[in-house]
């Protein structure tokens, strides 16, 4: 099964180029003492083994007159094994805080120790190789997901779920308009600039610097708020005048250096945003993990409009569940909350 030439398809023969053989359902694998003879043993063509789609996998035509569901129902992770409680509790929490979009795409979140990092985020896509339940796609389409290792060993359990939410936070973050991160369709050249801006993050951070305005208003949308909060905030500055540089000189991705890129300031928020709201033992260790002064994270003063910005995300796309907002007391939260900015008109 380590074979990455072809795809195995249904009667186990090898077909050459990236494909998937069970169509945009549910994916199983057979044998290996899961259910003998519930479905079908699918490997991507260059991909390892560690990034394939799991079993459990649900693609958008399974939640056709579905608006929203809970973020546990589209994420797979281990339901066994020496981590898998803390993948159930970091979902569990997740799922107290916000939803996604029906036709977002799945999320399968692994444990591996040999990614030199303490988690990675990757979007895959292939190409599907046979037709779907009916009205659920056709050979040729293309199928995404995101993949998340975490490498847990070493780390406490409120460590191990800190890095999950931040590495759920990239999924979200590039889930929204489709990002694909790594592609495995043979021939198909590789934009960058394209890729990089797939990020919500990385698009309000260069729609805040092209405007060159940074001061809140009721117009803003909320990623861009949620900009603008990050490039006023005390912690945010401190880091960027480390690099000699100035809050406002924000640019995406590999054009800066790791701390400062948009989408690792996401991950980062969302993070803490998990850990102010549902999980704060996740933050307490997150923060003592880098340590005293590194600017990474925010105090929970600094962070205020980050917090409420990543709400307003959250309640402009319907996906919020507390009936009340969390930074804005007492505030009922069913619908975007421009008002309690203390900005006025205009």
């Amino acid at each position: 099964m380590s074979k990455t030439s072809g795809t195995v398809g249904r009667k186990g023969r090898v077909v050459e180029g990236p494909q998937i053989t069970e169509g945009p359902g549910i994916i199983i694998r057979k044998g290996r003492g899961r259910r003998p003879g519930a479905g079908t043993v699918v490997l991507i063509a260059g991909i390892s083994a560690k990034n394939q789609p799991r079993p459990g996998m649900k693609w958008n035509p399974d939640d056709q007159g579905r608006e929203k569901v809970k973020v546990s129902e589209r994420t797979v992770v281990p339901d066994q094994g020496e981590y898998a409680g803390r993948y159930k509790t970091s979902m569990e929490n997740i799922d107290k805080v916000h939803t996604v979009q029906a036709r977002a795409n799945p999320v399968q979140i692994a444990s591996s120790s040999r990614i030199g990092a303490l988690g990675t985020h990757q979007y895959l896509s292939f190409v599907q190789d046979e037709p779907g339940p009916e009205g659920a796609g056709k050979p040729g389409d293309i199928l995404d997901y995101s993949n998340i290792l975490v490498d847990q060993k070493g780390l406490s359990e409120s460590q191990g779920r800190s890095t999950t939410y931040h590495e759920y936070g990239h999924s979200y973050d590039s889930q929204s308009v489709n990002y694909r991160d790594d592609i495995v369709i043979k021939n198909r050249p590789v934009n960058n600039d394209f890729h990089r801006r797939r990020f919500q993050s990385e698009n309000a951070f260069q729609r805040v610097k092209e405007s060159g305005d940074y001061e809140y208003s009721r117009g803003d949308r909320p990623w861009d708020r949620f900009a603008k909060a990050v490039i006023k905030s005390k912690a945010y500055g401190r880091l960027m005048k480390e690099k000699n540089l100035k809050a406002t000189d924000t640019t995406p991705d590999t054009d800066s250096f790791y701390w400062q890129r948009p989408r690792e300031v996401f991950a980062r928020a969302y993070q803490q945003f998990m850990g102010e709201t549902t999980d704060p033992e996740s933050l307490k260790s997150a923060k003592a993990y880098r340590g005293k002064g590194s600017n990474v994270y925010w105090s929970k003063a600094d962070f205020k409009e980050i917090g409420m910005a990543i709400e307003d995300i959250f309640i402009s796309r319907g996906e919020f569940v507390p009936e009340k907002s969390y930074y804005r007391k007492g505030v009922k939260a069913s619908t975007r909350i421009v008002g309690n900015w203390g900005i006025g008109e205009g």
